[in-house]
């Protein structure tokens, strides 16, 4: 929404993919990545309780993982809205191609149905649920959540219709966002579950990792913005110098401060 002429270029719903759909992905690969490196609960113990019983670092995990997932799901209902007819949704899978279109699709698809399996084997009692499945299951979301978070910013980057969207930082910077976002919704998850000696330590853990991952941002996003000063394209230019003209306030306002800055400080601070 940064570009002067995005309305044009994306739709509402389109864009309300960018951010939930980004973010799901984000608490999916965030919180599958911690419980292998960190938790490293059993998943056969984690199967063989009720939500309720398990311990409150597993609650975590299981909550970051509904929320991924609702996410996840509810970016792609703005898709199917976006496109207004579901013969266009059945031909992407009915006839693919070479192409970012495709290859998200299939990873939404894939990314989905991984959250919503890894939902009912940690959120439903299902001992019956061999420890195995449960790992290929969140080996398969990690693959799927990487996908789904760097192929918009490679779509974009591909679109002929904004040049200032021409350059590899912009999946560098959907990447950085879609963690910081995804890690910010497991921090909501933490809020929510019981506190004690492991979930606070798994709290400091989760800030330390999203303020490493605000300062990688906030890197690419000064990169960005210096390359697209520096470059000779005309509509580059333009759309740089509107960042601190035209759309000043929702750049510095929103996106630098309200996004990243204030939660830095805060992360930091705590």
């Amino acid at each position: 929404a940064i570009n002067k002429g995005v309305s044009s270029v994306l739709s509402s719903l389109a864009i309300g993919y960018l951010f939930v759909g980004g973010t799901g992905a984000g608490a999916l690969f965030s919180s599958q990545v911690v419980d292998a490196l960190w938790v490293m609960s059993s998943s056969e113990e984690v199967c063989s309780l009720g939500f309720t019983e398990q311990r409150p670092i597993d609650r975590v995990l299981s909550l970051t993982t509904l929320f991924g997932t609702v996410a996840v799901v509810l970016g792609v209902v703005c898709l199917l809205f976006d496109m207004g007819r579901i013969d266009r949704a059945l031909s992407l899978f009915l006839t693919p191609t070479l192409s970012f279109m495709s290859l998200g699709a299939f990873s939404l698809a894939g990314l989905s149905a991984c959250g919503l399996a890894l939902c009912f084997v940690r959120c439903a009692y299902l001992p019956w649920v061999p420890p195995a499945f449960t790992g290929v299951l969140r080996a398969a979301t990690i693959a799927f959540s990487v996908i789904v978070m760097t192929y918009t910013g490679l779509l974009l980057m591909s679109a002929d219709g904004v040049a200032f969207w021409g350059t590899a930082l912009v999946p560098a910077l959907f990447v950085a966002s879609s963690l910081s976002c995804g890690l910010a919704l497991m921090l909501v998850a933490a809020a929510l579950a019981e506190r004690d000696v492991q979930t606070s330590w798994l709290l400091r853990r989760i800030a330390l990792c999203d303020a490493v991952v605000v300062v990688i941002e906030l890197v690419v996003a000064g990169l960005f913005l210096f390359e697209s000063f520096s470059d000779d394209h005309p509509a580059r230019l333009a759309s740089a110098a509107s960042l601190v003209g035209e759309h000043g306030i929702a750049w510095w306002g929103g996106f630098f401060f309200c996004g990243m800055a204030f939660p830095l400080v805060v992360e930091v601070a705590a």
